[in-house]
C-alpha cells in the first residue's frame, strides 16, 4: 500500500520498448499531414503554390536555416529550396546575436510553409530584435516591396500588454496590406484564454493577441489531430491540454501519485474578444460588439505536432541535424498561409485578407471542430490502508472550468523526459471550448483541402 489502477485510452506506449515511433509526443512528417488535410489532390490539379511567394515575419532567425530547410526537403521528399526560391532579407540589419527559440520558430516557420505548398516561393524577412518596432518595420518592408500576397506572422504578446500606439501601428500596417491586396496572418498566441505570449500564461490577465486581434488581420488558432493509419483525420479537438500525474519517475519504484497531482492547464490556443477593436463586417453574423479571435484554424498541439530539422548548433543541443516536434499556433499560421497562397494561385490573382472571405464560405469548405469524448477516458482506483478511491474521468482531468465531462478526450500518457506517468487531456482549453459554428478556440474550423480552395476561389469571383 498504496497501490493504483489505472485504464483508458493510450497516448503512446510504454518508454520500456523499444519499438521506433512509438513513443510520445507524436509528430507528422509532411506526407502525413498533406493526406489528413486532402491536399494531394490539390497538387494533383497542378495547385502546389506555383508562382505565389509565402512571405515570413521572424525575428531574429536561424544561422542554418537554409542547410536546415534544404535537409528538410531531402529527407520528406519535397522541392529542393535554393537561391531560386528561397530568399532571406535582413531590412534592419543583421541580428546582434543569435537565439536558439526564434531559430525553431524560423525553422518550422519555413519548412511548413514549404510543406503545405511545396513549389510556392519564401521570402524570409528577419527583424534584428522581437521589439514591436523592429517586427512592425520588417512586416513594413515586405508590404513596401511587395514580397509576396501572403505574409504569415508567428508571434504575438496579450492585447493588454500593447501600448496603444503599437496598436494603432499593427492596425494601420494590416489595413496597408489589405489595401495592396496582401493577406497578413497571425498566430492566435499559446496561452489560452491568459496571456497568449508564451506556454507559461500569466493567469491573472485575459485577453486575445495582438497583433492578431486588428480587424484587417487574419488569426489563426488550433486544433490536437489524431489519424488513423491511413493517414486520415480520426478526430480533431481544440487545442487546449491538461495533465495530471498519477505515477512517480521509475527511479522512485514508479510508486503511485496519491492523491493524484492537477498539474493543469499546459497550454492551448488562444482566443476570445478584443477589448480594443469592435466587431468587423466580415464577422456579422457572431455575436457581441469586439473582434472575435481566431477566424480559422489548423494544426497546433505539440502533442500530435509536426516534426522539423534544425541544426543543434542554433536550436540548442549537439551540432549536426536534429529532427524535433514542434507545435503552437506558430505552426498554424504558416500552413494555412501557405494554403492561402495555394488559394492565390487557384484565382489567378491576389485574393486580400483570408478573412474577409472566410466567412463567406459553405461548411462544405471548413471542417467545424466541435467537443470530442470518448467512452475510454481514462478512470482509476487508488488503494490505501483506509480504503479504496475512485477516480472519474472528470477527476483526472480538471480543471475543466467550461468543458462539460465528456466533452474531451483523455489518455494514459508515459513521459519519455520524466519517466513518470500522466493523465493527458486534449480539448481542455482554459475557459475557452469549441461549439458548433465559429469558437474561441478554433474560429470557423480547418479548411478543406481542394473544397476549400475551390470555394475561395468561387466566393472571390462573385
Amino acid at each position: 500500500m498504496p497501490t493504483a489502477t489505472y485504464s483508458g485510452n493510450r497516448y503512446g506506449q510504454d518508454i520500456t520498448n523499444s519499438a521506433l515511433g512509438t513513443l510520445a509526443p507524436c509528430g507528422y512528417q509532411p506526407s502525413e499531414v498533406q493526406t489528413a488535410y486532402g491536399l494531394n489532390s490539390l497538387y494533383g490539379a497542378g495547385l502546389d503554390g506555383a508562382g505565389q511567394t509565402v512571405v515570413i515575419v521572424d525575428a531574429i532567425g536561424s544561422p542554418t536555416i537554409a542547410q536546415d530547410s534544404e535537409i528538410f526537403s531531402q529527407v520528406y521528399g519535397l522541392p529542393d529550396l535554393t537561391a531560386a526560391n528561397f530568399q532571406v532579407y535582413y531590412p534592419g540589419g543583421p541580428p546582434p546575436a543569435p537565439d536558439t527559440g526564434w531559430a525553431t520558430e524560423t525553422s518550422l516557420d519555413v519548412q511548413w510553409v514549404h510543406s503545405v505548398a511545396p513549389n510556392a516561393r519564401i521570402a524570409l524577412v528577419i527583424a534584428p530584435t522581437p521589439n514591436d518596432t523592429d517586427l512592425q518595420a520588417a512586416v513594413l518592408f515586405a508590404i513596401r516591396h511587395h514580397l509576396g500576397n501572403v505574409i504569415s506572422n508567428s508571434y504575438g504578446e496579450a492585447e493588454a500588454d500593447v501600448p496603444a500606439g503599437l496598436q494603432t501601428t499593427w492596425n494601420r500596417l494590416n489595413r496597408l496590406a489589405a489595401a495592396h491586396g496582401i493577406s497578413v496572418h497571425y498566430s492566435s498566441g499559446d496561452g489560452g484564454d491568459s496571456n497568449p505570449s508564451g506556454f507559461t500564461p500569466n493567469l491573472a490577465l485575459f485577453g486575445v493577441s495582438t497583433p492578431a486581434d486588428s480587424p484587417w488581420a487574419t488569426a489563426i488558432g488550433g486544433t490536437s489531430l489524431a489519424l488513423d493509419a491511413n493517414n486520415n483525420i480520426l478526430f480533431q479537438t481544440g487545442w487546449g491540454t491538461n495533465l495530471t500525474r498519477i505515477v512517480n519517475t521509475i527511479a522512485q519504484g514508479s510508486t503511485p501519485v496519491v492523491p493524484p497531482l492537477q498539474l493543469g492547464f499546459q497550454f492551448g490556443a488562444g482566443g476570445g474578444t478584443s477589448a480594443v477593436y469592435a466587431k468587423p463586417g466580415y464577422q456579422s453574423g457572431l455575436p457581441g460588439n469586439g473582434r472575435r479571435v481566431p477566424d480559422i484554424a489548423f494544426l497546433a498541439d505539440p502533442y500530435t505536432g509536426a516534426e522539423f530539422i534544425c541544426d543543434g548548433s542554433s536550436c540548442g543541443g549537439p551540432a549536426g541535424p536534429l529532427v524535433g516536434v514542434v507545435g503552437g499556433t506558430s505552426l498554424a499560421c504558416p500552413m494555412f498561409s501557405a494554403l492561402w497562397a495555394i488559394a492565390n494561385q487557384s484565382a489567378g490573382e491576389a485574393l486580400g485578407q483570408a478573412a474577409q472571405l472566410l466567412y463567406q464560405l459553405p461548411g462544405s469548405a471548413i471542417t467545424d471542430i466541435v467537443p470530442v469524448g470518448s467512452e475510454h477516458n481514462v478512470r482509476g482506483r487508488i488503494h490505501t490502508t483506509a480504503g479504496t478511491t475512485r477516480l472519474s474521468a472528470s477527476d483526472l482531468a480538471q480543471p475543466l472550468q467550461n468543458t462539460e465531462d465528456f466533452e474531451f478526450y483523455s489518455a494514459l500518457y508515459n513521459s519519455p523526459f520524466s519517466t513518470r506517468w500522466f493523465v493527458l487531456t486534449f480539448g481542455t482549453d482554459t475557459s475557452l471550448t469549441t461549439s458548433e459554428g465559429w469558437d474561441n478556440v478554433t474560429g470557423l474550423g480547418t479548411p478543406n483541402g481542394k473544397s476549400f480552395v475551390d470555394a475561395v476561389t468561387s466566393a472571390a469571383s462573385h
